[in-house]
């Protein structure tokens, strides 16, 4: 079974698309892209990024949870989002595995004060040279379960 579901909300899109499978139940998260390599302040054209992110959920109910970005250039700047349910009920009572992706659009990127990232630090991501970008993350499911923390790879900010 596919699902695709989008999410609108001011400055961030979220699109998904998964596949129900069996297995045990767990909330698994990596980063798989962030995207431009390059990100232009004040560029309409060059300041957004994407980010995909691959999840595995073992119970199906990531619908109606969160997804939490930390962008690893000042702690103050984490955004929590509530995503649209991704499955149907019945899907949710049987607990059926679901797998998939997560696209995350960050828009209007711009030049930020640079504060310890203490955070994205005890996620596992080294502190960013000064004209760099990255972005950690966690997901909780409907329940309160948490994942783990996945962080992007750094792409290069370039403020004019």
């Amino acid at each position: 079974m596919f699902l695709h579901r989008r999410w609108r909300a001011p400055g961030l899109l979220l699109s998904l698309v998964c596949c129900a499978c069996g297995g045990d139940p767990v909330l698994v998260i990596d980063i798989t892209e962030l995207a431009p390599s390059t990100v232009i302040v004040g560029n309409d054209a060059s300041d957004d990024v994407r980010i995909r992110l691959h999840y595995i959920d073992g119970d199906a109910d990531i619908g109606g949870g969160t997804v939490t970005t930390y962008d690893c250039r000042n702690d103050a700047l984490t955004s929590e989002q509530v995503f649209p349910e991704v499955a149907s009920a019945e899907i949710v009572a049987k607990e059926i595995e679901l797998e998939g992706e997560l696209l995350i659009f960050l828009t209007d990127v711009t030049a930020v004060e640079r504060a310890q990232p203490s955070q994205c630090v005890s996620f596992g991501k080294a502190a960013l040279a000064p004209d760099e970008l990255a972005y950690c993350m966690r997901v909780s499911d409907s329940a309160g379960h948490l994942s783990n923390a996945t962080c992007s790879d750094t792409v290069t900010i370039v403020t004019p």
